[in-house]
């Protein structure tokens, strides 16, 4: 009787958790959701202050957010994160992103991944359903529009996207 307990909770707990998880959200608005393409897999936010400071801007912040970093390169304005919960949906996110200098203003591009199941990560893309891959973008998307930019824009990389949604 009591590995059937155990069993039957183990059971119901795995329930919940996989409810509560289908049911999360990144807190995005409409307004936001409705500027991002179908199939957007990158961002890219440029800004007027200088590259190497908007590379330590998005440092601090994305390490204020929890992140930790596998590789750090300030020379080369490039770093990715370790995964981490993110945001209101808690997705598993690991980041890439580097800064360029472009007529004296800067762009920052970055992509990220999700974790789809223990250790295999899939990049994020914006698609119209309710899956990790789009709560990934939405979060990544949210935590870039912390930094101080002049525009972003959003990259729709087909190839990309279609390792998100698992066509290879």
């Amino acid at each position: 009787m009591k590995i059937y307990n155990k069993t039957l909770l183990t059971i119901c707990l795995l329930f919940v958790s996989i409810m509560f998880h289908g049911c999360a959200t990144s807190n995005m608005t409409e307004e936001v959701r409705s500027e991002i393409p179908q199939n957007a897999t990158t961002i890219q936010l440029q800004s007027e202050i200088p590259p190497d400071e908007l590379y330590r801007n998005a440092y601090r912040m994305l390490r204020q957010q929890g992140f930790r970093f596998s590789e750090t390169n300030e020379e080369m304005l490039d770093l990715s994160t370790e995964g981490t919960k993110v945001g209101n949906s808690q997705v598993d996110l690991r980041i890439d992103l580097f800064v360029e200098s472009n007529n004296g203003n800067s762009v920052l591009t970055a992509t990220a991944e999700y974790e789809l199941t223990p250790g295999n990560w899939r990049p994020v893309a914006f698609k119209d359903s309710g899956t990790k891959y789009k709560l990934g973008f939405e979060e990544l998307v949210l935590l870039m529009r912390k930094l101080e930019n002049a525009e972003i824009a959003y990259i729709v990389d087909e190839n990309r996207a279609n390792r998100a949604f698992g066509i290879n």
